[in-house]
C-alpha cells in the first residue's frame, strides 16, 4: 500500500471513530433520560477496484428498538389514560358525599332531620326543638344544593379537561407530521434521524395517553396512525378535530366538518372524559360506573330531593310531603309544603332548588303541632321504591336508599381507584422492560467508549507516523 493510501485509509478511520465516539459519548449523557434510545453508527471497510484496505466509513445510523415491546407501551398507555382519567373524577365525585369520612355529609343531614323530628314529635310545643326542625331541613336542602352545584362543577371541569385534550391532540399530531418529514429527508439523505424518532415516539406516546392508536411503520421512516376504528390520524396530512358540548354529552369532529367521530374514540384519556359526560336518554344508562356518571349523579340526588318534596307513590307509604301536608293547621303554621323550589311552589323540585319554605325560614310561621308522628311514621317506614338511572333499590325506607346511593357511589370509587392502580402498575413495568431493551447500559457503553478512544488514538498515531514518513522523504531527497 502507498503512503497516500495508508493515509487516506487512516484520516477515513479517525472520522469513522470521531462520529462513533460522539454517539457513545451522547449515550452516555443521555443514560437515563426519558424516551431516549441508544444510538449505533455502523462502520463498513470502503471498497474501491484495484485496491485493498482503502479505509472504513460510517455505513448507517441505528437506533435501538423493540417494535413489539412499543405496541404493547402504546397499548397500555392508553389504557392507563383511561383509567386515570376515569378515577379521577369518581374521586372527586366521591369527594362531593365525603366518600371514606364515618358520616358521608347527605347521610349525616338526613340522619340530622329525621332525629330532629323525631325530638319534635315527643313534645310538639317546645319552639326550640321546633326551630330545630327548621334548621335540619335547611342542611339537608343546602347539602343537596351543594352536591348538585359541586357535579355542574364536575362537569365544568370535565369539559375543560376535554377541550384541552383535543388541543393537545391536535398540536401532537402536527408535531409528529413534521418529524416524520425530517425523518424521511434524513434517512434519505443517509443522516442520522436517531433523536428525531425518539422525539416522535414521545408523541406517539402523548397521543396514546389522549386516544387509543395503531400504529404504521413505513418503509420511509415515517410513522403513520390510525384509531383502532380506522380514522387517519396521521398519514399524508395530520388530523385535526374540535369538540362541541350540549347540555348532556360531548360531540368531537374532524375540524370543518359535522359528522361527529366521538363513537370511534376508544381508550385514551379522552374517552373516559367523553363517557363521564355521556347522556343516552331516554334509553336505560350503561351499567359501566364510568359511563355516564354524571347523568346517574344527578338523576340520583334529584330523586332524593323528590322524596321531601313530592305526593305518595301509589302501593308505597305515605311520602314526607303527604305527611305533613296532612296534619291539622293551627294558628300561625305552615299548611303544606315544607320544601319548596326557589320561588315557592313544589312543582319541579329537585336537588339545584330545593329549599325549606320562607314563611318558615324567617320565622314568619312555624311548622305544624298537630301530626309530627304521621311525619316521623313517614321519614323511617320501609316500603319504598327508588328507581334512578343507573341503581334499583326496592322496599326500603329514605334513609336506607340514601345510604345505599351513598354506598353505591364509594363502590365506583374503589372499583375505579383498584383498576387505575392495576393498569398504572402494568404500564410501569411494561415501560421498564422496554427501557431495559432499548435504553442505555453505562458500564457497556464505557466500555465501547474506551475501544473506540484506542481505535482513534491507533488511527492519529498512524497519521503522526505517516506525516514523519513524508518529512523523512522530503528531507532525503531535498524537497
Amino acid at each position: 500500500m502507498s503512503l497516500s493510501g495508508a493515509m487516506n485509509a487512516a484520516l477515513t478511520a479517525l472520522r469513522a471513530n470521531q462520529t462513533a465516539l460522539q454517539i457513545t459519548a451522547a449515550n452516555i449523557a443521555n443514560a437515563g433520560q426519558a424516551g431516549y434510545n441508544r444510538k449505533t453508527a455502523e462502520r463498513e471497510a470502503i471498497i474501491l477496484p484495484g485496491q485493498a484496505g482503502a479505509g472504513v466509513r460510517i455505513s448507517d445510523y441505528g437506533r435501538e428498538v423493540s417494535a413489539a415491546l412499543l405496541r404493547q407501551v402504546e397499548g397500555l398507555t392508553a389504557g392507563a389514560g383511561s383509567n386515570d382519567a376515569r378515577s379521577s373524577y369518581l374521586r372527586r365525585l366521591g369527594d362531593l358525599f365525603a366518600i371514606g369520612t364515618e358520616s358521608p355529609l347527605v347521610t349525616s343531614s338526613f340522619q340530622r332531620f329525621t332525629g330532629a323530628w323525631q325530638a319534635y314529635g315527643t313534645s310538639p310545643e317546645n319552639s326550640a326543638l321546633a326551630r330545630e326542625v327548621v334548621l335540619a331541613g335547611d342542611q339537608l336542602a343546602a347539602e343537596l344544593r351543594r352536591v348538585s352545584a359541586g357535579i355542574t362543577e364536575v362537569d365544568n371541569a370535565i369539559q375543560t379537561d376535554i377541550s384541552t385534550a383535543v388541543a393537545d391532540l391536535n398540536r401532537n399530531l402536527a408535531e409528529i407530521r413534521d418529524l416524520n418529514s425530517q425523518i424521511a429527508i434524513g434517512q434519505g439523505a443517509g443522516l442520522p434521524t436517531g433523536d428525531a424518532e425518539d422525539r416522535r415516539d414521545t408523541l406517539i406516546g402523548k397521543v396514546a395517553d389522549i386516544m387509543q392508536v395503531r400504529r404504521s411503520d413505513r418503509a420511509d421512516g415515517t410513522a403513520a396512525l390510525f384509531t383502532p376504528a380506522g380514522l387517519s390520524l396521521v398519514d399524508t396530512l395530520p388530523a385535526s378535530f374540535q369538540v362541541t358540548f350540549q347540555i348532556a354529552g360531548t360531540t368531537i369532529t374532524r375540524t370543518g366538518e359535522t359528522t361527529s367521530v366521538t363513537a370511534g374514540l376508544s381508550g385514551g384519556r379522552l374517552a373516559a372524559l367523553v363517557a363521564l359526560r355521556a347522556d343516552s336518554s331516554p334509553a336505560n344508562p350503561s351499567s359501566d360506573p364510568g359511563a355516564e356518571t354524571l347523568r346517574k349523579l344527578r338523576d340520583q340526588i334529584n330523586t332524593i330531593a323528590g322524596f321531601l318534596a313530592n305526593p305518595s307513590v301509589v302501593g308505597e307509604p305515605q311520602s314526607f310531603r303527604d305527611a305533613y301536608n296532612a296534619g291539622a293547621t293551627g294558628a300561625g303554621e305552615l299548611a303544606a309544603e315544607f320544601f319548596t323550589n326557589a320561588l315557592g311552589t313544589n312543582v319541579g323540585v329537585d336537588a339545584s332548588n330545593i329549599q325549606v319554605n320562607t314563611a318558615l325560614l324567617n320565622a314568619s310561621l312555624r311548622i305544624k303541632r298537630v301530626g309530627s308522628s304521621a311525619v316521623v311514621a313517614a321519614l323511617y317506614a320501609p316500603g319504598r321504591a327508588f328507581s334512578a338511572d343507573g341503581l334499583t333499590i326496592a322496599g326500603a325506607s329514605y334513609g336506607s336508599i340514601i345510604n345505599g346511593i351513598v354506598g353505591d357511589i364509594a363502590q365506583s370509587v374503589n372499583v375505579s381507584n383498584d383498576a387505575n392502580e392495576r393498569a398504572s402498575a402494568a404500564k410501569s413495568a411494561l415501560e421498564g422492560r422496554y427501557r431495559g431493551a432499548v435504553g442505555i447500559n453505562i458500564d457497556d457503553e464505557v466500555a465501547q467508549l474506551t475501544v473506540l478512544q484506542n481505535a482513534y488514538a491507533a488511527a492519529a498515531r498512524v497519521l503522526s507516523v505517516i506525516q514523519e514518513m513524508y518529512d523523512a522523504l522530503a528531507q532525503a531527497t531535498g524537497r
